[in-house]
């Protein structure tokens, strides 16, 4: 029985352990994974923030030379320079009108596109926060279980520290003798676990039964219940106290029960 209680001991600390084991492994994986799906967002972020208005820039510097270049083609500077200022400030104004009209229409394109890239940029920081919040409540279940399993693998080796420290006791029914006092049944009682000190065996009277300062591991020592001829009694509860391997106070409950045959069945443990 007690190899049988130690397998099954050893059993289930090492199911823990595998279970913590594979808690663990999943808590590094999903670590993982948030640090790569936050580099791949920064990323995509990056690349949508980054200015557009390269192309529109080049766009209108090359409409603006070939529309300068058309314009000095066709005027004749000497003219030009012989206009009244009046006329001189109108021609200017209406000739350069088309290229402040080209850039006021480049200048609105640019501004739409920023906006729109910092509205997707803020999508994405804003999905990468709430992914950022999944990824931390899935870590913190996995901490709780973590957490858990720790617990019970702390209380199953309490578990196993205080069966181990324990006496394991087992009580055996012997002969019996008939003489003038009444009948006398004789009884030995087994340690199969921990030694432990201070043992003594009593009745529900309370009156000792049988005393030892020391049990040790294998012991088996006996002792007597004697019935007088006018008892009645049918049942016996025995109480055996100590104190175990680790100095805690314990105890352990027999009942023995007389059969028709005025014999003493076999003891039964009843906690």
């Amino acid at each position: 029985m007690a190899p049988a209680r130690a397998k099954r001991g050893t059993h289930e600390a090492a199911s823990l352990e595998e279970y913590a084991i594979t808690a663990n492994l999943v808590a590094r994986l999903m670590a993982m994974g948030d640090a790569t799906a936050r580099g791949a967002k920064e990323q995509v972020i990056a690349d949508v923030a980054r200015p557009s208005g390269r192309r529109l820039g080049t766009i209108g510097a090359l409409v603006s030379v070939a529309y300068l270049s058309t314009l000095v083609y066709w005027i004749s500077l000497p003219k030009l320079a012989q206009l009244p200022y009046n006329e001189l400030g109108d021609f200017l104004a209406g000739a350069f009108a088309p290229l402040a009209f080209l850039w006021l229409v480049l200048g609105f394109i640019q501004q739409g596109h920023e906006l729109r890239n910092s509205a997707r940029a803020l999508n994405l920081q804003a999905d990468e926060l709430q992914n950022s919040v999944t990824q931390q409540a899935a870590l913190v279940d996995v901490t709780r279980e973590q957490l858990e399993i720790e617990r019970l693998s702390r209380e199953a080796a309490e578990r196993e520290a205080d069966r181990l420290a324990k006496p394991h006791l087992v009580l055996h029914s012997g002969g019996w003798g008939s003489s003038i006092r009444g009948r006398t049944y004789s009884f030995d009682i087994e340690n199969l676990g921990a030694p432990c000190t201070q043992f003594d065996l009593a009745n529900r009277e309370g009156t000792s039964l049988l005393r030892h300062g020391s049990l040790k591991s294998g012991a088996r020592p006996t002792f007597d219940i004697v019935y007088k001829h006018d008892d009645a009694t049918q049942e016996q509860y025995l109480t055996a106290s100590y104190i175990d391997a680790r100095g805690l106070p314990g105890n352990k409950r027999f009942k023995v029960s007389l059969n028709e045959h005025g014999h003493f069945s076999e003891p039964v443990a009843i906690d």
